[in-house]
């Protein structure tokens, strides 16, 4: 009988399949985190092909320091990324944004390639995709950004030995060019007319006066505006801008005993997915009063006139609703911010002035500040941020000199068009 031929380094880990006759390489990997032995199976027609698979996966593993197992489809990792990973870091906004963008965008164009399988070709047709449809670049932009996110997580978790989303394998799309449509002093002032035609038209005149944010404005609750009744000129009235209503999406809460309901807000263990310190209060249904994103969304603006009258009469008509918002639907309660961007449509329709974004309405205020010569640094602490006022940062502003670019605001937008009527 022949000697048994001897195994060359690094073979012996190879052997050859009796089912089927392929040649198999085993790699040991790093243990699990309970401890758990962990090895890597690579395979191949011929031993000389599994050979060279073996010596590049030891070339990652050297420099990664560990090599997935085993690995799911696009879509099934970011279905368990935006569960269990995503969710618990960014505020319940964010995280249905990302949501609908994996959704709409990201899985219907690269969801059924394997994990392990992705390469940049993918990520520029996902792309390439996106545009096809007829989106902007911007979200092309908003997608890669999401993917690379998933994907470096992907990495951290031992599922993927690359992020082929990063600059170093595509580049990223370039973000379209936006520029915020504005309205002049007399759209302003046709807008504020419109207002005082309809009923609940006060949020639109505070809106536009104070640059709040769609949820700042339906979240303004009576107990944050004071309206300094010890002093004739009233000049210690401020409004305190610290909440926010928006609807948060419930998650179901019956993991190891499913309701049976398909939608989570049935579901009796219902529960809003959030991290760890984001504040919140319920107001109704999914309706919830959250915190600013950031500490400078949260401040304090002056209350001047025509905001300070207009404030004061629907005070004084309206009392307190059991809700304490300022601004609610005729039985007292909050109104759901999808409502209110109807509403804004139709106000504009009735003004005759050119549609915006709702949120535009923050930089009308701010381009009529600027034109009033306001230092934007006082812009900014009003507007707690402005995409159309660029600053060096947010810096502490005198409550004086912000009450005196209120007041020039307030006197820029004269009356009748503030003088709101009784609603209904």
């Amino acid at each position: 009988m022949p000697p048994k031929a001897r195994r060359g380094p690094g073979e012996h880990s190879i052997y050859q399949r009796s089912s089927d006759g392929r040649w198999c390489a085993a790699l040991t990997l790093p243990p699990s985190p309970d401890g758990r032995r962990r090895r890597k199976v690579l395979t191949a027609r011929t031993k000389e092909e599994v050979l060279a698979k073996r010596r590049a996966a030891l070339r990652e593993l050297d420099k990664a320091g560990d090599l997935p197992t085993s690995s799911p489809t696009l879509t099934q990792w970011l279905t368990y990324w935006l569960e269990n990973i995503s969710a618990t870091r960014v505020r319940p906004s964010t995280q249905t944004n990302r949501a609908n963008d994996v959704r709409l965008h990201i899985v219907p164009a690269i969801g059924k390639i394997r994990l392990d399988k992705l390469t940049p070709d993918h990520v520029r047709a996902m792309h390439r995709a996106i545009l096809d449809k007829g989106r902007s670049s911007t979200t092309a932009l908003r997608c890669h950004r999401l993917l690379s996110v998933a994907l470096r997580d992907a990495m951290r978790s031992g599922r993927v030995a690359r992020n082929v989303a990063t600059r170093e394998y595509v580049d990223a799309p370039p973000a379209a060019n936006y520029e915020a449509r504005t309205y002049s002093q007399d759209e302003a002032l046709k807008l504020l007319a419109a207002a005082a035609q309809v009923p609940g038209g006060e949020r639109w005149a505070t809106a536009l006066l104070i640059g709040a944010r769609l949820g700042e404005v339906i979240g303004l609750e009576w107990d944050r505006i004071d309206f300094d009744p010890t002093t004739d000129d009233h000049a210690d009235a401020k409004i305190t801008l610290s909440w926010q209503l928006q609807r948060l999406t419930w998650s179901h809460g019956c993991d190891k005993a499913p309701c049976g309901y398909k939608r989570a807000g049935s579901c009796p263990q219902r529960h809003i997915k959030a991290p760890a310190g984001f504040e919140k209060r319920p107001v109704k249904g999914g309706l919830h009063m959250v915190r600013p994103k950031t500490k400078t969304g949260w401040r304090v603006v002056p209350l001047v006139d025509p905001l300070w009258s207009i404030l004061d009469r629907l005070h004084e008509r309206g009392g307190r609703p059991t809700s304490g918002l300022v601004f609610t639907t005729p039985d007292g309660g909050p109104i759901d911010p999808r409502d209110d961007l109807d509403a804004w449509r139709a106000l504009l329709d009735t003004a005759g002035v050119p549609r915006v974004r709702r949120h535009d309405a923050r930089h009308t205020a701010a381009t009529l500040l600027m034109a009033l010569g306001i230092d934007t640094k006082v812009i900014s602490e009003i507007l707690g941020h402005s995409s159309v006022v660029v600053t060096r940062g947010y810096q502490h502003v005198n409550l004086a000199q912000a009450r005196a670019a209120m007041s020039a605001l307030g006197a820029h937008l004269t009356p009748p068009a503030t003088q709101l009527p009784p609603s209904p």
